[in-house]
């Protein structure tokens, strides 16, 4: 699944997709884990795995792509796993919502 983002628009992915990587394709992304203690800034070309159970968000730093691939693994969950993965909240920041 192929995704643009603008500048400073979020995506809140939810907290079931353990095996999923995030691969920023072009432009920059913050992605951020509740229970993981690291931010992680994708650049084009770069990614990350989620590998644990926790809400993941991600914030355009800069207008990009993101891909969302599923691995062997994340293939194999369940419902809950296919629900989280069909359910995007997408919203702009801006100054009333900060």
């Amino acid at each position: 699944m192929e995704m643009l983002l603008k500048q400073r628009e979020l995506l809140d992915l939810g907290a079931e997709l353990q095996g999923v990587k995030i691969v920023c394709q072009h432009g920059q992304c913050w992605v951020t884990q509740s229970g993981d203690n690291r931010d992680h800034i994708l650049s084009g070309g770069g990614s990350f795995t989620i590998r644990a159970k926790g809400q993941v968000i991600i914030t355009a730093t800069e207008s990009c792509r993101i891909m969302l691939v599923e691995s062997n693994k994340a293939a194999n969950l369940q419902t809950p796993y296919r629900e989280a993965y069909n359910k995007f909240i997408r919203w702009p920041i801006t100054q009333e919502n900060v």
